[in-house]
Parts: structure tokens; C-alpha cells; sequence
């Protein structure tokens, strides 16, 4: 299960690779899941994202996104990233274009936590602190906000 748990050791299992785990974290960079998604999203014919300091989306089209926004505190709250998933999930029922819902749905909840940040600096204050910045975000703070490099 270790092994399996995170979304970077997760792409690079489906893949066929090697992946280290410790616990729900991964043991592995973005950088090196990157061919594991590249290869899982040309497999599958799904946009494949990779969570991390720089997390990673790629679309079996070709095109690719580097989302730099976020905060260290994200990966010490419990249930953090598994939320991000019903996140993508709302990004994605309002777009035609599952790329583009998914960059969009990464940055949203990068700088949420950059917000967070702002005003603790501990995981219990900042998981409220969390909720409270992804209702009061606006997408003229997101646009202004966002650390993304497309490929």
C-alpha cells in the first residue's frame, strides 16, 4: 500500500517502474516520475498529474504545465491531497478540456495554500486557515498569483 499511496509513486507503478514509498508521501521527485507519466498518459489517453513542489500535468496530446504554487505545510495535513481530487473533479465538470481543468484546478489550490500560509504556520490552524483561502479566492488573485510554465 506504502508503495502504491502517493500520486508520484502511483504513475510511475501504472507505468511499470520502480517507485519508493514512505507512507503516504513519495520517496521520488516530480522530476523523476516525469517519463512514468509521460508514458502512463500516452498508455491510458488521460491527462496525467503528478503533485509535488513543482507538480506536473501532462495531456496525451503533447502539451504540458509546471505549476510552482503551493506551501510546504500542504503535505503535513491529513486528507490534503486526497481533497485535491474532488477539486479536479469540479474543475473538470465545468471544461471540455481536461488539461486545462486540471492546470487550472493545481494552481487554484496551490496558492488556497500559499493564502493559508499567510496567517499560521502550523497543520491545524492551516487546514482552516486552507478551506477559509479556497472560498475567499478570486480569480483575479488566482491570475495574478499563478506559477505556471506551459510546455
Amino acid at each position: 500500500w506504502e508503495q502504491f499511496h502517493s500520486p508520484k509513486n502511483l504513475s510511475m507503478a501504472l507505468a511499470g517502474e520502480a517507485a519508493s514509498g514512505k507512507g503516504v508521501d513519495a520517496g521520488d521527485a516530480v522530476s523523476a516520475a516525469d517519463a512514468a507519466a509521460r508514458r502512463l498518459c500516452q498508455d491510458t489517453g488521460v491527462v496525467v498529474a503528478v503533485t509535488g513542489p513543482v507538480d506536473l500535468v501532462i495531456a496525451p496530446d503533447g502539451r504540458r504545465a509546471e505549476i510552482a504554487n503551493g506551501h510546504p505545510l500542504m503535505p503535513r495535513v491529513t486528507a490534503l491531497g486526497c481533497a485535491l481530487t474532488g477539486i479536479v473533479a469540479a474543475f473538470a465538470a465545468t471544461s471540455d478540456d481536461a488539461f486545462e481543468a486540471t492546470v487550472s484546478a493545481l494552481t487554484y489550490y496551490g496558492i488556497a495554500g500559499e493564502h493559508a500560509a499567510m496567517s499560521t504556520s502550523h497543520p491545524g490552524t492551516f487546514y482552516v486557515s486552507f478551506l477559509d483561502a479556497l472560498h475567499a479566492l478570486e480569480p483575479e488573485t488566482v491570475n495574478a498569483a499563478a506559477k505556471v510554465t506551459l510546455s
